[in-house]
């Protein structure tokens, strides 16, 4: 478990799949970075967004974490996610 700071979002992101639809392998290097995913932890003055939201963020904002026992999160400003997805979402945002 992490303690964050002021309005700060520990997001889990969604990556992209590893291979195309036509069965190619995609190299890490030619993958782009992921712009949504859940979140995780919340700071204390955190005010629109809950744990387990559904977000969407530009791909390079924030910083990447690997936390061992945790796994990898992207730590982002509340002001800098996009827009959270209604729980009746039931699709993947491709751009």
């Amino acid at each position: 478990m992490i303690h964050l700071t002021s309005n700060k979002v520990a997001i889990t992101p969604i990556l992209d799949s590893d291979k195309t639809p036509g069965g190619l392998y995609i190299p890490d290097i030619a993958k782009e970075r992921a712009d949504q995913g859940i979140v995780k932890y919340i700071g204390p003055r955190v005010k629109d967004i809950k744990i387990g939201d559904y977000v969407l963020f530009g791909g390079y904002d924030g910083t990447t974490v690997r936390l061992e026992g945790e796994g990898t999160f992207i730590l982002i400003r509340e002001p800098f996610i996009k827009c959270i997805f209604c729980e009746s979402s039931s699709f993947m945002v491709n751009f």
